[in-house]
């Protein structure tokens, strides 16, 4: 099985929106229960898989300099998440779930593709 062919969605969930929707919810909820911040990690990490995967496949729905910036702000988060110092630390979770988020919502959506080898 290839990871192409299980990240399009097999059961038709959407695996980039699942984690942006729920990542913007446990990182908000991070803000109010600490232990939300795995979760929102977790749920950043499969969103970025998928995000990857599908770039290089996807047809953009919109422009390319729009996507960009996107890229930026994901890249931005990403790296306040990582380097980011205690009076400000606490808002690791919320801009990771909301950088999944603005990846989820930027990308064309794609439901049942072909078949998944087995």
């Amino acid at each position: 099985m290839k990871i192409g062919g299980l990240l399009r969605a097999p059961l038709e969930i959407d695996p980039l929106r699942a984690a942006g929707a729920f990542g913007a919810l446990a990182g908000v909820g991070s803000l109010l229960e600490p232990y939300l911040l795995g979760l929102t990690e977790a749920l950043a990490a499969i969103g970025l898989l998928a995000w990857a995967v599908r770039v290089r496949t996807r047809r953009l729905r919109t422009s390319p300099a729009r996507d960009r910036w996107v890229v930026v702000g994901v890249s931005g988060a990403l790296a306040f998440a990582l380097f980011a110092v205690p009076p400000w630390a606490i808002l690791r979770g919320s801009l990771l779930g909301l950088a999944t988020a603005a990846l989820a919502v930027t990308t064309e959506r794609t439901l049942a593709g072909p078949e998944v080898e087995r």
